[in-house]
C-alpha cells in the first residue's frame, strides 16, 4: 500500500482525498512553472514511482536539502514553544506528507520546496489596509475649516477636481453637523483622500511664494494623508470620488519633479473609471445628478490621461471607440471650457496616435504630411466653433491676463501646443513638394482669394512658428502665479523656446531670426521678474534659457557679420572653447533629430524617461545642468519641488 493509502480517514476518504491532490498539482505546477521562470532547471530525469517514497528529492540539487519524513512534524500545528518562538499564530501549508509524497513521484520540484511546504508559517491577522496620519487628529469639521477659504481658488484653477459636487457631502462646519452621511464619507478612504488632496491643492495656491519651501512642509502632510489611501482606493474603489481623489493627486504631483509618479497616478485613474464602466455609464444605480457627476468624473480622467501621453509620450489608458457617453456640459459659465478641453483632448489623442507613435514615425513624408492636414483640419474646425472673438485671441496668444485661469488658460496653452507638435512631425522627413494654400485677405471682403504654391516644410515651420509664439505670450500674461502652477506648466514655453531656437539655427542669416531672438528673450524677462519679485529661485532654467539665446545670438551674429566670437559653452571641463558655428551646429543636430521638442522639455524639468532621453541628457550637458551635478537628479530641477524634501521618497530603503 502506498503512504496515500495508509492515511487514516474518518468519512468519505476516497473523494476528499482526490479532491485534495487535484487541487495539491494545480497549486504545485504554478510553483514549477515559477521555478522554471526564475532560471531553476528540472533534473534531466524524473525518478520513478518506485522510488518516489524513498528518496523524494534525491533528484534535485541545488534547491534544498532532503529532509526525512521522518523529521517533519506530523502535527500540522505549530506547539506553544514555537507559537512563542515565531511570536504569532503560524500555519502548516501542506500538512498531509504522504500526499505530497505521491505528488513527487510525478513533479520532481515537490522535493525541491517539500521542507518550506510542511514548516509552520506565520499567520497575519487584522485589517489589510493600515493609513498612516500625517496630521495628528484631524477631524471632519476642522478639516472643511481650512477648506472653505480654498474653495473658490480651487475650483477655478483646477474644474478636474468638480469640487462644486463633491463639497456639499462633507457637511457644514459644525462637530455635529454629520449630515447625509458626512463622517462616514471623511473617515472613507475616498473621502479622506479626496479632502486631503483638495487641502494640499487649494494651500498651495495661497502660499507665498518666497517662504514656498517653508510652508509646503505642513502642507506636504495633507498630500501625504491621500497618498497613504491609495493602495485602498486601488483595491476598494467603487464610486466617483475615488476615482477624483487619485486625480487630485496625479495634478499635485504634475507639480514636483516626480512626473513619473504623475504618470503613474493618472493611468490609476483611468484603469480605475474603466473597471467601474464610467465610459460606458454602466452604474445604473445613478440617476440625473449622480450620473452627471459621474460623467465629468471620466472627462477629467480622459483629459488626463491624453495630456499625460502627448507631453510624455507614453500610450493613454482610455481608449476612445469605447466610449458611449457624451462630452461634458459646463453650467454657470458663458463659455463651456470644460467641454472645450475634452474636445481637445479628443485632438490631442489623435496627433499623438497618428504622428507620434513608434508605427507613425516610420511613415514617409507624404503619409506624414497628408496626416499633419488631417489634424490640421480638426483644430481649425475646433477654432472656429469658439464663441466671440476667441478665435482670434487663442491664435494671437492675447486675452486679459485676469480672466486667464483654469480651464481657458489651459485650453488657450493646449491648443497652441498641439498645432506646434503638429507640425514639427514634418522636419523628421526629407521630403518635400509644393501645396496650394488658400489664403483670404481681411481688409476687405471684395479682395480676391489668392492660391499660393509654398513647400510643404515651409508651411508647417511658419504654423509651427507662430504656435510656439502664442504659447509664450500666453505663458508670459499670467501674473504672479504660485510657484507650484508656474511649474506645472513650464514645459509648454520651454518647448515653444526649443522650436523657436531651431528656427533661427535654420535660418540664422534671415531678419526673423533677430525677431525669434526677441521672443525667446520675453521669455526669459518674465522669469527673471518672477524670480526678483517672488524671491523664488528659478536659477537653472534661467541659466539654461540664458546659454541657449547666447548660442543662437552668436550664431546669428556670425552670420550676419562674419565674425568669429569665442563661445560661451563648454562641454566639459578643461576643454576648449569651441566656435559659435561648432556650438549652434552640436546644438542644431539634438533639436531636430528630436521626436518633438515636448520630449526635450518634459526630460530637462522631471524624472520620466521618454523616446529621446539620450538627446535631452546631451541637452542638459550641453547647456552646462547635468542631471548629475543637481542634487535632485534633474537637470533643471530645483529641491523645492523635490518630493524627498518633505518625506516621499521612491528610492529603495538602504537596508
Amino acid at each position: 500500500m502506498t503512504g496515500l493509502q495508509k492515511m487514516p480517514f474518518k468519512e468519505k476518504p476516497v473523494r476528499c482525498c482526490k479532491e485534495y491532490v487535484r487541487a495539491l498539482e494545480e497549486r504545485l505546477s504554478k510553483m514549477e512553472s515559477t521555478l522554471q521562470h526564475a532560471g531553476i532547471s528540472q533534473p534531466e530525469t524524473a525518478p520513478g514511482p518506485s522510488t518516489a517514497d524513498t528518496q523524494p528529492a534525491t533528484n534535485v540539487t541545488g534547491l534544498a536539502p532532503d529532509v526525512p519524513d521522518s523529521q517533519v512534524p506530523s502535527n500540522p500545528k505549530s506547539t506553544p514553544a514555537d507559537a512563542a518562538e515565531l511570536g504569532q499564530e503560524t500555519e502548516v501549508l501542506f500538512p498531509d506528507l504522504g500526499v505530497m509524497s505521491e505528488l513527487h513521484a510525478r513533479m520532481p520540484l515537490v522535493g525541491a520546496i517539500r521542507r518550506w511546504m510542511s514548516t509552520p508559517q506565520p499567520k497575519f491577522t487584522g485589517p489589510t489596509f493600515v493609513r498612516r496620519c500625517y496630521t495628528a487628529g484631524l477631524q471632519r469639521h476642522e478639516a472643511i475649516t481650512l477648506w472653505l477659504p480654498l474653495v473658490d481658488h480651487v475650483t477655478e484653477t483646477f474644474p478636474a477636481l468638480n469640487l462644486a459636487d463633491f463639497l456639499p457631502r462633507y457637511g457644514g462646519l459644525s462637530a455635529t453637523d454629520g449630515r447625509s452621511g458626512a463622517d462616514e464619507l471623511f473617515e472613507s478612504a475616498a473621502g479622506w483622500a479626496y479632502a486631503n488632496a483638495c487641502i494640499a491643492l487649494g494651500a498651495s495656491l495661497k502660499c507665498l511664494n518666497e517662504s514656498c519651501f517653508l510652508m509646503h512642509r505642513p502642507i506636504w502632510s495633507f498630500f501625504m494623508n491621500a497618498f497613504e489611501a491609495l493602495p485602498e482606493l486601488l483595491a476598494r474603489g467603487d464610486d466617483a470620488i475615488a476615482v477624483n481623489a487619485i486625480v487630485a493627486m496625479a495634478i499635485w504631483m504634475q507639480g514636483t519633479l516626480f512626473t513619473s509618479l504623475a504618470i503613474s497616478l493618472a493611468s490609476s485613474a483611468s484603469a480605475m473609471s474603466i473597471r467601474l464602466g464610467f465610459q460606458r455609464g454602466a452604474c445604473s444605480k445613478l440617476t440625473g445628478e449622480g450620473s452627471r457627476i459621474q460623467d465629468c468624473v471620466f472627462w477629467s480622467t480622459y483629459i488626463l490621461d491624453k495630456s499625460m501621453s502627448i507631453l510624455h509620450g507614453v500610450p493613454p489608458m482610455i481608449s476612445d471607440d469605447d466610449i458611449e457617453i457624451d462630452l461634458p456640459e459646463t453650467r454657470g459659465t458663458d463659455v463651456p471650457w470644460f467641454r472645450l478641453r475634452a474636445q481637445l483632448a479628443k485632438i490631442e489623442a489623435q496627433i499623438s496616435r497618428r504622428l507620434y507613435t513608434a508605427k507613425s514615425l516610420k511613415l514617409d513624408g507624404g503619409q506624414i504630411f497628408q496626416t499633419i492636414l488631417d489634424c490640421e483640419v480638426l483644430l481649425d474646425g475646433w477654432k472656429s466653433s469658439l464663441p466671440g472673438t476667441l478665435d482670434d485671441d487663442i491664435v494671437d496668444g492675447i486675452s486679459d491676463a485676469d480672466s486667464l485661469q483654469g480651464d481657458k488658460l489651459d485650453v488657450f496653452l493646449v491648443f497652441n501646443n498641439c498645432l506646434l507638435l503638429t507640425h514639427w512631425a514634418l522636419r523628421h522627413s526629407s521630403q518635400d513638394g509644393p501645396i496650394a494654400l488658400r489664403v483670404e485677405r481681411t481688409q476687405s471682403h471684395l479682395d480676391p482669394i489668392l492660391h499660393v504654391d509654398v513647400p510643404r516644410s515651409r508651411h508647417c515651420l511658419l504654423r509651427s512658428r507662430s504656435a510656439a509664439q502664442a504659447v509664450i505670450r500666453i505663458y508670459c500674461t499670467y501674473r504672479e502665479p504660485p510657484f507650484t502652477f508656474l511649474w506645472r506648466n513650464l514645459a509648454y514655453p520651454l518647448c515653444a523656446v526649443l522650436v523657436l531656437i531651431t528656427d533661427i539655427l535654420d535660418e540664422p542669416a534671415t531678419a526673423q531670426a533677430i525677431k525669434l531672438l526677441q521672443a525667446t528673450r520675453s521669455f526669459s524677462r518674465f522669469l527673471q521678474r518672477f524670480e526678483r519679485e517672488e524671491r523664488c529661485s528659478l536659477n537653472q532654467v534661467l541659466r539654461s534659457c540664458a546659454t541657449l539665446q547666447r548660442t543662437a545670438q552668436l550664431a546669428v551674429q556670425e552670420a550676419h557679420e562674419g565674425s568669429v566670437v569665442e563661445s560661451p559653452l563648454v562641454i566639459t571641463p578643461g576643454t576648449p572653447r569651441s566656435t559659435p558655428r561648432e556650438d549652434a551646429e552640436t546644438l542644431h543636430s539634438i533639436l531636430r533629430s528630436a521626436t518633438n521638442p515636448m520630449y526635450l522639455a518634459q526630460g530637462l524639468l522631471g524624472n520620466q524617461p521618454n523616446r529621446d532621453q539620450a538627446l535631452y541628457t546631451k541637452l542638459a550637458e550641453l547647456l552646462g545642468c547635468p542631471a548629475h551635478e543637481n542634487p535632485t537628479g534633474i537637470p533643471l530641477g530645483s529641491e523645492v519641488l523635490w518630493p524627498p524634501s518633505y518625506g516621499l521618497s521612491l528610492a529603495p530603503d538602504a537596508r
